[in-house]
């Protein structure tokens, strides 16, 4: 039997609490006028590829850039261009520049720059852990002014449905504790305690929605946004940049898959992308995370608040379900690990991997879990709350055709 159930930590390990599946929120209203958005307005149809993913294309700018001619929504816009900072992927070589927005595919766009500006084999460049990758790629970004001149190179912003990109980053940062330290500060800001497995304490009681009201209201009071859930209108300046695509991460397979048959980069590079983000190269990328996750562990911080190293493995099992890697019922191999005194990274990801290769998901139960878990964690959300989203990300909502509405 599992230590740690999946709705433990969806449902309560998030403190996220079940009160309606059907929740229906009223349209914000802006000076009389409705604002009014539509589920995925801006998805394309790939029944034809070529004639389609044009036309796809054609729609995403053409709404960008009628959205940005909407001067009143811009200027009641609580959100600031300098509460975010404006960096890009630039390659000459390319002639193209990718917005880097944090939880939006950046770590696959930082390979592909690795690859093609240094010259690093493919399947190495997957394996490494983030990082590193980040590391490594930071020659090649660029910050842009506070008053941005036009790119020299083809333009590419990634844009994420928000309240995704909000869960993504509250597993990913707080409950894996990324960012032990801010975790740190808010759980004592609210007066909350660690969080207990049964094999010891690890990282901080902070639920989804605590996470989702401080960052909401230091945002909309005007502080600097991380960049993880940073708006990408604020920090991509998307109505000051010429863009050229618009990639959703929700397509973010035949999107970048159109993006890379345009790049002038070799077939054998081509090949081994289209592999790499159509499955074929997870044992090499899921590695590499699992690198990155666990090599925080002996850092001072995660320690002070997570010594037991079986107890983080825990959590990372629970997080890989939730991401939709391991299958929901599938318990944590505790027998495995309770009488091995050295818990190690090698040992983690032979775990991890055999769990995901003896009991498979395909792409569309991935998607299937990965969204069950999404729309549990807004149940019961306060309106308060999601009010405060819909304010922080209205521009997001509305230029890249999201529906303002929580997940049902």
């Amino acid at each position: 039997m599992g230590i740690i159930r999946y709705k433990c930590v969806v449902i309560g390990c998030i403190s996220v609490t079940l009160l309606c599946c059907f929740y229906i929120f009223e349209s914000n209203s802006q000076n009389g006028q409705d604002i009014e958005f539509k589920q995925d307005q801006m998805k394309g149809q790939y029944l034809d590829h070529s004639t389609g993913m044009k036309d796809t294309w054609n729609k995403r700018i053409q709404h960008l850039q009628e959205g940005c001619y909407s001067t009143d929504r811009k200027e009641q816009y609580k959100i600031k261009d300098q509460q975010a900072e404006a960096i890009f992927f630039q390659s000459r070589k390319l002639n193209i520049s990718v917005c880097k927005v944090a939880k939006a595919g950046s770590t696959f766009w930082a390979i592909v720059f690795l690859i093609v500006e240094k010259g690093i084999p493919a399947n190495k460049a997957f394996s490494f852990p983030r990082n590193k990758i980040h590391a490594l790629s930071a020659g090649f970004t660029k910050k842009l002014d506070s008053n941005p001149k036009p790119l020299t190179t083809k333009g590419i912003v990634v844009s994420r449905d928000p309240y995704s990109r909000l869960f993504s980053a509250f597993i990913d940062k707080y409950f894996l504790l990324r960012f032990a330290s801010i975790a740190h500060s808010l759980a004592q800001s609210l007066g909350k305690g660690f969080y207990k497995t049964e094999v010891g304490d690890c990282g901080y009681n902070i639920s989804f929605q605590d996470f989702i009201d401080s960052v909401t209201t230091k945002a909309l009071h005007g502080s600097i946004i991380n960049r993880h859930w940073s708006p990408v209108y604020a920090m991509c300046r998307v109505c000051d940049v010429g863009y050229q695509y618009v990639i959703q991460q929700e397509t973010m397979t035949q999107d970048t898959e159109h993006i890379i048959d345009q790049l002038n980069i070799s077939n054998e590079i081509k090949s081994t992308l289209r592999l790499m983000f159509r499955g074929s190269g997870t044992n090499k990328t899921m590695g590499g995370v699992i690198k990155t996750m666990w090599g925080a562990i002996d850092n001072p911080v995660m320690r002070s608040c997570c010594s037991n190293k079986l107890a983080y493995f825990m959590k990372m099992w629970e997080g890989f379900k939730i991401q939709g890697y391991i299958r929901t019922n599938i318990s944590f191999p505790l027998s495995e690990f309770q009488t091995n005194d050295n818990v190690n990274v090698e040992d983690i990801t032979k775990a991890v991997l055999a769990a995901m290769h003896t009991y498979p998901l395909s792409s569309t139960e991935r998607k299937a879990q990965r969204r069950q878990a999404l729309v549990t964690a807004y149940v019961g959300m306060p309106r308060r709350i999601i009010a405060q989203i819909q304010e922080m990300y209205k521009m997001d909502f509305f230029l890249f055709g999201y529906d303002a509405n929580p997940p049902s």
